[in-house]
């Protein structure tokens, strides 16, 4: 075997003369594995998602042919790779035949496929944390002022080096097929009428297919028109019937008022009533048992007061590490402030739209 086979490309990335962490077995095995049976390619795109999770370039063009090819439905083997590789003009880059008869031949167990993903997972990871590191370390010796937006962005970095799993920004239309023909899969086993979260209200769902994930919707009307009465009722159905964790920052009214409004709403008891200590023996029951409704509901609440949108941001990002919240509401927008380092916005208007982008 030629010495471009035995090692055809190393990382190019290195940390004080050390190459950053990596499996070059564990690429191998599961590329060989891949090839080997081409029934465990479905679990490792699950895990092994993007071509830049493989820290040999070599090893990245391997995969992504492999994904090719099964995309296109065909049966992948060794001379059908190869044919692949040499038409793309990429054969010789990779090793050559000699180092894809390697990758096949190397396998332990084409079965273990899944742990050898779950390896390339975690050294992908730990490459992300310490280019995350250097990055804020680098943007922290330079910052001179704006303190709150550079801990902001460290944070959210931070989240997403460590987020497992994380997929790469920069993707090819190849990877991102397979992770879309998978939801169109779903879409089509499940039969489901909605992509996302329902609302509860049933033409809201169908104009909006459901509440999507990333997505950010601003409830607009006049003053006492029901917006917050609209919001917990979303809240409360997403939590409830989806059995979803929520999280709800309430920037105006105390968490007990919260409390009281969805249990009232819940129970239909006519909140007056409650407030003016007029509750008959039949509505305490009625409350009663909508507070054993929302016992187990996985309803978080956060009614400090003065947030700004870096801070609801922050307290978000780690009630989803935390919680895997799916839905968060905020009551309201223009109880918010951008306060954007030591420049106020020049108009309110501004600053509303300030805060809309930062959420």
């Amino acid at each position: 075997m030629s010495s471009a086979a035995r090692n055809p490309v190393s990382p190019a990335e290195v940390l004080g003369g050390n190459l950053l962490p990596h499996s070059r077995e564990s690429e191998m095995a599961l590329l060989g594995a891949m090839i080997f049976d081409n029934t465990v390619i479905g679990d490792v795109v699950e895990i092994v998602n993007a071509r830049d999770m493989f820290a040999f370039p070599a090893h990245q063009v391997v995969f992504e042919a492999i994904l090719r090819l099964h995309l296109e439905r065909k049966p992948i083997d060794l001379v059908v790779l190869r044919d692949d590789l040499a038409k793309e003009r990429r054969l010789e880059a990779v090793g050559g035949a000699d180092y894809l008869m390697a990758l096949v031949e190397g396998v332990p167990n084409a079965a273990n496929a899944v742990e050898y993903a779950k390896t390339i997972q975690e050294k992908f990871i730990l490459r992300n944390i310490i280019e995350t590191c250097q990055k804020i370390v680098h943007t922290a010796t330079q910052v001179t002022e704006n303190v709150d937006q550079v801990r902001d962005e460290a944070e959210k970095a931070l989240f997403q080096a460590l987020a497992k799993g994380e997929k790469a920004s920069v993707r090819t239309m190849t990877e991102i097929l397979h992770e879309t023909f998978a939801q169109i899969q779903d879409i089509h086993d499940r039969k489901a009428r909605l992509l996302g979260l329902s609302t509860g209200f049933y033409e809201i769902d169908d104009l909006l297919s459901g509440l999507q994930p990333g997505q950010l919707y601003i409830v607009a009307a006049r003053p006492s028109m029901g917006k917050t009465s609209f919001a917990l009722n979303v809240l409360e159905n997403v939590a409830l019937r989806e059995q979803k964790p929520v999280l709800l920052f309430s920037l105006e009214m105390a968490s007990q008022q919260i409390a009281q409004s969805m249990l009232c709403s819940h129970a239909r008891v006519d909140s007056s009533l409650l407030r003016s200590g007029r509750v008959s023996e039949e509505d305490f029951q009625k409350l009663v048992m909508a507070a054993g409704a929302f016992h187990e509901a996985k309803i978080f609440i956060d009614d400090s007061a003065d947030l700004s949108a870096l801070e609801l941001r922050t307290r978000a990002r780690r009630m989803k590490a935390r919680e895997n919240i799916e839905l968060v509401v905020v009551d309201y927008l223009q109880k918010m402030h951008a306060k954007s380092g030591n420049k106020a916005p020049e108009s309110r208007q501004l600053e509303i739209a300030m805060i809309s982008s930062n959420l």
